[in-house]
């Protein structure tokens, strides 16, 4: 059955007119990919130049650091497709600062057919508080996808990114998301780990602080088989997050 084995698992949409999944980088680079731009010497200065860090955040208790160093364009952060009405106006938005107040950004709103891009530009990043940077652009085909890196500056900084917007009409409107976000984290890296070993697996859920409710978790395998895990309850703290341990993931 072709269609019970490789279908895909979209997003709802519909529940916030902000389209970016994960725009706060809350739950680290979940819905979120590299994109195949950059340029890098035969032996780079860091191991990594994309970090989720919890270094004032904007919002919430993470953002996004891109590492910037003289002469280099490091991969850069892309949304997965995001499906969109072709022909009309969309305005993506989001918060950035830089460390050193020389920070730079390279933008991509970019399609999958001819002509791609939408958005290609870099902007200066010249302040080290949290500043709003908008764009208006007109959608070329249905489907896109948005990309920030930090391009080859003239010395080494590190500009931060919060609260990514992307949402129809020509003026960007308050940041909002989701009402709550939920995703599994553990102590290793993608969430992969041998059977047999403790991952200290937790359930994390964000959004506005104080909210409560109730999750139902199912466990699902490879080939599709569920287990019922059961029902956990949960109550964001002040910062807008609950965090649920996952004994039976070890």
């Amino acid at each position: 059955d072709f269609w019970k084995n490789n279908r895909l698992h979209m997003p709802q949409f519909g529940q916030s007119l902000n389209l970016i999944q994960n725009p706060g980088f809350e739950a680290g680079f979940a819905y979120w990919h590299w994109a195949s731009l950059g340029r890098f010497p035969e032996t780079p200065k860091y191991d990594e130049y994309s970090l989720i860090t919890a270094e004032q955040a904007h919002s919430g208790k993470r953002s996004l650091a891109l590492r910037g160093q003289k002469g280099v364009s490091p991969a850069e952060i892309a949304t997965f497709a995001i499906p969109v009405e072709k022909d009309r106006a969309y305005t993506w938005s989001f918060y950035a600062r830089s460390a050193n107040a020389t920070g730079r950004l390279s933008l991509n709103a970019q399609g999958f057919f001819t002509p791609p891009f939408m958005i290609w530009k870099t902007i200066e990043v010249t302040g080290p508080e949290w500043k709003r940077y908008t764009f208006t652009f007109k959608t070329t085909h249905s489907i896109l996808n948005v990309s920030v890196g930090n391009p080859g500056s003239q010395e080494d900084d590190v500009v931060y990114v919060d609260d990514m917007q992307l949402e129809k009409g020509n003026q960007a409107t308050e940041f909002t998301t989701k009402p709550v976000m939920a995703w599994v984290a553990s102590d290793f890296r993608g969430n992969l780990w041998e059977p047999g070993a403790d991952p200290k697996a937790v359930l994390r859920v964000s959004g506005k602080p104080g909210v409560a409710g109730k999750a139902a978790i199912k466990e699902s395998d490879f080939f599709g088989a569920e287990t019922d895990r059961g029902t956990v309850e949960f109550k964001l703290d002040e910062g807008g997050e609950a965090t649920v341990p996952l004994p039976w993931a070890a």
